[in-house]
């Protein structure tokens, strides 16, 4: 039976969805199917249709995403569920080739980068929201100068604990930037060698250090500007959202598990790495 006083055909909702069964709908092909739709009157009867599958689907499955809950999993209309949307959108419409600098986009981050001298000797670690869900395939950095015959930027990616919102887990390999003298600098594109995979609105982060000791300038933003993830020692001493190892962690190289003992940098560690990517 069609909806009351609704066109018997329907344009979108209906042929994109057919041949599904309701168990096996997915919610993000329903979003899918529903994100080029415009509220407006003229679109009533395929919003409606819309509202219909997915109650079908809730009552078949038992699973209450785009309803209860905003479609990304767990929690009800969690914050990184909603800003994961909010970076998708505009991922989507920057376009899928586009570099995204994972320092400067929200929640932490800040757009005031400069060349700047960072103190890399210990693993370092940025937090950041995912902005789309897919496989990294290029990394970039901007380079300023380079020291110390054989230094390397290493970098990780790692995901967080449920619980402290810590880094745990490294996700893949670590990525090896060439810093040392004579190496290239300017704007450095890495390739990674093993599959970094994450899903937008989760909470990651980026963890760095130098190889070799030497003063070293890339291109970061400030810490000190962006929100932070801890307490701050006072009005005018925001610490930011870097972190560092606090004792019994070797220098010069980051760890495949990231240990619990670690902290905020001090408000007086200003810069972090800006670290551009493409999925």
């Amino acid at each position: 039976m069609p909806l009351p006083d609704a066109n018997k055909k329907s344009p979108r909702v209906y042929p994109l969805l057919q041949n599904t069964d309701l168990e096996n709908l997915a919610y993000a092909t329903l979003q899918s199917t529903g994100q080029p739709v415009a509220i407006e009157e003229m679109n009533e009867d395929e919003l409606r249709r819309l509202v219909l599958v997915n109650l079908a689907r809730l009552s078949v499955k038992g699973e209450w995403n785009g309803l209860l809950t905003t479609g990304g999993g767990g929690g009800g209309g969690n914050f990184s569920d909603n800003i994961g949307q909010l970076l998708q959108d505009a991922y989507s419409t920057a376009g899928a080739q586009d570099w995204v600098n994972l320092a400067s986009i929200a929640p932490f981050g800040v757009s005031n980068d400069s060349n700047a001298i960072l103190i890399a000797e210990q693993p370092s670690f940025v937090a950041f929201i995912s902005p789309n869900t897919g496989t990294l395939s290029k990394i970039q950095i901007y380079q300023s100068t380079v020291s110390g015959a054989g230094n390397e930027l290493q970098i990780r990616f790692y995901e967080s604990d449920d619980t402290t919102y810590l880094p745990t887990t490294s996700i893949g390999t670590e990525v090896i930037v060439p810093i040392g003298t004579g190496d290239p600098t300017g704007t450095l594109e890495i390739t990674p060698t093993a599959d970094i995979e994450l899903t937008r609105g989760s909470l990651y982060y980026i963890g760095y250090v130098q190889t070799v000791t030497g003063s070293v300038s890339s291109r970061g933003v400030m810490a000190g500007y962006s929100p932070s993830l801890g307490p701050t020692q006072s009005v005018t001493a925001a610490q930011g959202n870097l972190m560092r190892y606090v004792s019994g962690v070797s220098d010069n190289a980051l760890p495949s598990t990231a240990s619990t003992d670690i902290e905020e940098y001090s408000f007086s560690e200003k810069y972090r790495l800006s670290v551009g990517v493409q999925f």
